[in-house]
């Protein structure tokens, strides 16, 4: 489904205007609340034209980092199936080491960009926006 298709789907009497950025805001029609990140939750996204933008509150980063064991559980079996996914798929060893290792530097950015007010990360869509598939090699992560 393009980005279009989605927007088109927004239910509720709302505005939907782009911002500075070029990405779609929705504001409810009565002001009373909006439809964009919301920094005061544990977590929260926003889907944009060229992907997601999902926020991280600063509580949550604390309580991924309190719980390394866990993390390091997800970080391994995520690594593994991506591992299988790409080795079933032909691709060599070593760009599947390649790949699998840039997706847990990734993971660990989002650990170290938090500044004590959360953390943003930015996944572009990897081609085609109707594939809902992004690209986490040029995701962008920053402090909130």
């Amino acid at each position: 489904m393009s980005t279009n298709d989605q927007a088109k789907n927004i239910s509720g009497d709302v505005t939907v205007t782009t911002t500075d950025s070029n990405s779609l805001k929705v504001v409810p029609n009565n002001k009373s609340s909006t439809a964009s990140i919301n920094t005061s939750s544990y977590w929260d996204y926003e889907l944009n034209w060229w992907g997601y933008r999902i926020y991280f509150s600063h509580p949550l980063i604390n309580d991924i980092i309190s719980k390394s064991l866990y993390t390091g559980g997800i970080s391994t079996i995520s690594g593994g199936t991506l591992t299988g996914i790409l080795s079933s798929l032909g691709v060599p060893g070593w760009v599947v080491s390649i790949v699998v290792g840039i997706f847990l530097i990734k993971g660990a950015t989002i650990v170290y960009a938090d500044n004590g007010r959360g953390v943003y990360f930015d996944a572009f869509w990897a081609a085609d926006p109707a594939s809902q598939a992004v690209n986490l090699v040029t995701a962008k992560v920053y402090g909130a």
